[in-house]
């Protein structure tokens, strides 16, 4: 699968330097984690990376930069936490909204930078060296976008593992979407629900489908994409990964923009100054798959396809 970048340019000028105050460490030792190996998650990764890289620590001399994922585990994601920690690292980053919610409840003292979907973790960043980077789109884009890709559609279910995508996206989303005149379903399932069954329960018909971000990685993920292409169901998600899975579209801040946003935040919180404890990612973009936007019965038009970032082939 390959994707076009039409503001690779763009964002490749995009610099998110520490304040001008702030005074890191000679010598960095970052210890990051995610829950899994996504395109999204991975550049996120990558532009932590490269964002303390260009703040001039050197891999291999002057910056030791781990990263270790839990496989889609949360059990998992926490006992890495409490590896990371035992490291003693200057600094640990959290990639994803389990990893960030085992670190944050990892009893250390290590400054940590997460980076989760929403601000469901808001409660665990206020006594302590720990800033949360959001980087989920806002609700009434991603409602905004449900509505011009599927115009007569009334409904739309929104499916979603709590314990994977937490329960904030979900219901922000559906605030937005009954703010454009839709009425909202929301189907909260388990790993190994049957998910055209809880569909079919409800007494509403769905015209349309919202997948919240951080789902891609799931069995949930394959079971919606073919129920969306049986019933002619357009299916629009909240992250870059979904899209790649065979979603339809997705507005989304840009994962390697966020990367280097929690580097910026990282150096700044080491030289004691945490800026807002709570902030969301700035830079956004939209991805389209027409490909899979055809096989939902739901083709897009092209103001949408030459509007976007990135598009999916």
């Amino acid at each position: 699968m390959r994707w076009t970048t039409l503001a690779a340019a763009a964002l490749s000028t995009l610099v998110l330097a520490a304040p001008a105050a702030a005074q890191a460490p000679t010598r960095l030792h970052v210890a990051a984690t995610g829950i899994a190996h996504t395109a999204e998650l991975d550049a996120i990764r990558d532009g932590l990376r490269d964002g303390l890289i260009d703040a001039g620590y050197l891999p291999g001399g002057s910056l030791r930069f781990d990263y270790v994922t839990a496989d889609g585990d949360p059990a998992r994601a926490a006992a890495i936490a409490r590896d990371l920690a035992a490291r003693s690292p200057d600094a640990i980053v959290a990639i994803s909204t389990p990893s960030a919610r085992a670190v944050a409840n990892t009893d250390t003292g290590v400054p940590r930078v997460l980076v989760a979907v929403d601000d469901s973790l808001h409660g665990l960043v206020r006594d302590a060296p720990v800033v949360l980077l959001t980087y989920a789109a806002p609700a009434d884009d991603q409602a905004a976008l449900v509505a011009e890709i599927a115009p007569d559609a009334r409904v739309v279910a929104v499916p979603f593992d709590p314990v994977v995508a937490g329960t904030l996206p979900a219901v922000h989303f559906a605030a937005a979407a009954e703010a454009e005149g839709l009425g909202v379903v929301l189907l909260q399932l388990a790993a190994d629900t049957d998910v055209a069954a809880a569909l079919d329960a409800d007494r509403k018909r769905a015209d349309a489908l919202f997948l919240p971000a951080g789902q891609a990685a799931t069995p949930l993920m394959e079971a919606l994409v073919a129920l969306a292409e049986e019933r002619q169901l357009p299916l629009i998600a909240g992250d870059a990964d979904a899209v790649a899975h065979g979603a339809v579209a997705a507005v989304i801040r840009d994962p390697y923009a966020t990367g280097r946003e929690a580097a910026a935040r990282l150096l700044a919180l080491l030289a004691g100054d945490p800026g807002p404890r709570v902030a969301p990612a700035r830079a956004g973009r939209l991805i389209v798959n027409p490909l899979a936007a055809e096989r939902q019965g739901a083709p897009l038009a092209d103001a949408l396809i030459d509007r976007a970032a990135v598009v999916v082939e």
